[in-house]
């Protein structure tokens, strides 16, 4: 593959902003430029508890994604060879091991940004992969790592490290047509004839409010400073407490979001009391003792206000009835302690007529 040609590959990928594009087309390049068998994309989570996830991978002409942070993401084992040298803290910039049968070059990545997740490529080859060509390979793969950190940037929120408001809007928009196009192949299922199928489409994502209790009076009473210290480590919680996969944002102050599936009502709730009880547990520099009150929904409707309010009402219960605790919509409901609105009525009837006409 001439070297114009992986330039061009650098003008595609600098000017898209679709993850999936971008891996795919370094991928593709990377196994071109190479004459490789296979390549691999992955990325170490945790360096002290080793999570290593294979995020790409090419074998011959197929090219698979895993989407990163989501469950479809492969936890992997590796040699100890190359584990060595993935975890060397001397400047390796590209090493190659005998491994079955072909030449295999690694090349991790050495950025001083990321301290906590480190990406590496191992790329196998039975042609040998001179040195002029290893270091075009080596400024590539910190080209696309460099782009993707930029990525990062622009989505997370600058105080928490969590994704932020803009992004959430962009996710929550990805799910609620993945959601539509899930029910519309149910509904296409005729009269259960295949419903395992049709269990199999049907995904339970569910989105969840958290709201820091009494966290004006932790401003008024230490200050802003130790504010931002709370606001900071309940985002560390809730990585500590979460999966890899779900999703968490900064919704706004004291605010944040978290959208996850789960097989039912019972494991949603249950994961998010584990989180409460962490926080509770936690000692917060200065201020003490902290804890927050969530309130959670279904996203079984396709109308972003809808499910931001229903969320909404079941955190303001939890609130107003104690507080540090978890409250389901749907049970409330259920339980008469809340009325459903007659324009969340009307909404959802409507989307049942167009699913079922």
């Amino acid at each position: 593959m001439p070297m114009l040609t992986l330039l061009q590959s650098i003008q595609q990928i600098s000017s898209s902003k679709d993850r999936i594009e971008i891996i795919k087309n370094f991928i593709l390049s990377v196994s071109n430029f190479s004459e490789a068998s296979n390549v691999s994309l992955y990325k170490i989570t945790d360096i002290k508890e080793l999570k290593i996830l294979k995020i790409a991978e090419s074998n011959n002409s197929e090219i698979n994604v895993f989407k990163i942070g989501s469950s479809s993401s492969k936890k992997v084992s590796l040699s100890q060879n190359i584990l060595d040298i993935v975890l060397d803290k001397k400047e390796v910039s590209c090493c190659v091991l005998e491994e079955n049968n072909s030449n295999c070059y690694v090349l991790p990545f050495k950025s001083k940004a990321t301290v906590h997740e480190k990406y590496f490529l191992l790329i196998q080859s039975q042609k040998y992969i001179d040195l002029e060509s290893q270091k075009a390979l080596i400024c590539f793969f910190e080209y696309f790592i460099n782009h993707i950190s930029l990525l990062d940037y622009s989505e997370c929120d600058s105080l928490t490290g969590l994704l932020n408001r803009k992004t959430f809007d962009e996710t929550f928009e990805h799910i609620l047509n993945a959601e539509s196009k899930a029910k519309t192949a149910i509904v296409n299922i005729s009269n259960g004839e295949n419903r395992r199928e049709s269990e199999q489409l049907e995904e339970n994502y569910w989105l969840a409010e958290i709201d820091i209790d009494k966290f004006k009076n932790i401003n008024d009473t230490f200050g802003h400073l130790f504010g931002d210290e709370v606001l900071i480590r309940v985002a560390n919680l809730m990585r500590d407490s979460l999966r890899e996969y779900d999703k968490l944002f900064r919704f706004g102050g004291e605010e944040f979001i978290i959208i996850f599936n789960t097989p039912n009502r019972t494991v949603a709730s249950n994961l998010l009391n584990r989180l409460i009880k962490l926080i509770e547990n936690h000692e917060f520099p200065q201020v003490g003792k902290v804890t927050c009150s969530i309130g959670f929904t279904k996203i079984d409707s396709f109308i972003p206000v809808d499910i931001l309010g229903r969320a909404d009402k079941a955190l303001y219960y939890a609130k107003k009835n104690g507080r540090n605790q978890v409250c389901c919509y749907e049970d409330l409901i259920e339980k008469g302690l809340l009325k459903e609105s007659t324009m969340q009525l009307n909404a959802q009837d409507d989307v049942d007529i167009f699913f079922t006409n």
